[in-house]
């Protein structure tokens, strides 16, 4: 059974720091070098210098992590809750000029065996992401960045309670560089957690973003568990946001491919037939068009190299995520250092134009049902299946694994 709990979160004190858009950041996986410089230069006190530290002089990266931590809790920069809270989050955001709003709550996850139980990863990790979290795990004792979990609501009472509950003052608004508006609400009174707490117990969590943090925190646990074999210490859960899969801001976008390999339209043929049907479509433009349209989920876009433009409709009768075929089947012998990834269509189209790739698959958004089909049967996803736009920001709620997990 999914267990989750209320937390006291460590924030920011904002008696001190009233405007939170210049101390958030996006997750460290999606912080590029220019972003990070722009970060640093908009406040010292951004969590970025503990998300993604750098080292100083002999201290390394995680140890600067570690003391910037200890220390802006020394000097009330950060501050902790005095009583344990789920807290509520919304997102608002626009995705091709359409408004959308993402809601769900923070709160702490019990972390299972990865791959068995009830909480269901999508995609493969790799050694190298978990390792650097694991340090920084250490230096820090605490969650710096959620991971992200849907649930299943099937009667809609979460949601139906989450949208009541957010109809209150935020405890404070914030925006980030992509135009995207954070709120947050906490809530501590015990309808509300005995509520949520029932919803996501009755089904599985599917992990949408944070593999590699989820890994590190099982294998954190594992570490301390054998200096201590209390059952509900802190360190024995991972700080989730939480969303309902029915919530209609739930936003999966396509990641599209890039492929470097010189094969002839013959050559692709005899690849793409056993799986896809092919047929020639006049213009990029009709191809995109194609690819925004609301129920298309299962066919996918063929760019080759010198202009030929395909739609591929798949031959399978049972419906499937058209990402998986592609790799499985067509790209199946390709080394995966001749796949490159991108979100924008027209951006991988320009490049194969430029040369910089022979032939590009243009996805359509994944459909939500079929994710989760995949997930509960256990499967995992090739990578960069899925694109949960928008990421959940860094630095609105913290954690420590110190502790009883609400030490209450």
């Amino acid at each position: 059974m999914v267990e989750i709990a209320p937390f006291k979160a460590i924030r920011y004190n904002l008696t001190k720091l009233p405007n939170l858009s210049n101390v958030i950041c996006p997750p460290y996986d999606v912080i590029g070098v220019p972003d990070y410089h722009r970060l640093l230069a908009r406040h010292p006190k951004n969590i970025v210098r503990i998300e993604l530290p750098l080292a100083q002089g002999k201290k390394s990266k995680y140890e600067v992590a570690g003391e910037f931590w200890t220390q802006w809790q020394n000097q009330r920069i950060l501050v902790r809750e005095k009583e344990p809270c789920f807290y509520g989050y919304e997102e608002r955001f626009s995705v091709s000029g359409q408004p959308y709003f993402r809601r769900g709550f923070f709160a702490a996850l019990r972390v299972e065996t990865p791959g068995k139980g009830r909480i269901r990863p999508h995609e493969r990790t790799f050694p190298k992401h978990k390792e650097d979290r694991l340090h920084l795990m250490r230096a820090t004792h605490a969650n710096i960045s959620p991971i992200f979990g849907i649930f299943f609501d099937r009667d809609g009472a979460a949601q139906k309670l989450i949208e009541k509950r957010l109809a209150e003052k935020p405890l404070t608004v914030c925006r980030d560089d992509k135009g995207v508006t954070h709120r947050l609400w906490k809530w501590s009174d015990p309808e509300t957690i005995k509520l949520l707490q029932k919803v996501v117990s009755s089904g599985d969590v599917l992990i949408a973003d944070g593999h590699h943090r989820y890994e590190t925190a099982w294998n954190y646990s594992q570490e301390r568990a054998t200096k201590s074999k209390v059952n509900h210490q802190a360190y024995r859960y991972v700080m989730t946001f939480l969303c309902p899969l029915s919530d209609p801001g739930l936003v999966i976008q396509p990641t599209h491919r890039a492929v470097r390999w010189a094969g002839s339209l013959q050559d692709w043929q005899v690849r793409i037939e056993p799986f896809f049907s092919m047929k020639r479509i006049d213009g990029l433009s009709a191809l995109l068009t194609r690819l925004r349209k609301k129920n298309e989920h299962s066919g996918l876009g063929f760019v080759l190299e010198g202009g030929a433009i395909y739609w591929l409709t798949p031959k399978s009768k049972k419906p499937v995520m058209p990402v998986v075929p592609l790799h499985e089947g067509i790209l199946k012998d390709v080394p995966l250092e001749n796949i490159s990834y991108g979100q924008d269509a027209r951006d991988m189209v320009l490049n194969l134009q430029r040369g910089e790739c022979n032939a590009v698959f243009l996805l359509p958004p994944p459909d939500k049902e079929a994710f989760a089909d995949v997930c509960r049967a256990g499967k995992l996803l090739p990578q960069k299946s899925t694109y949960f736009y928008p990421k959940v920001t860094t630095g609105l709620v913290m954690r420590s694994l110190d502790g009883d997990v609400s030490d209450l």
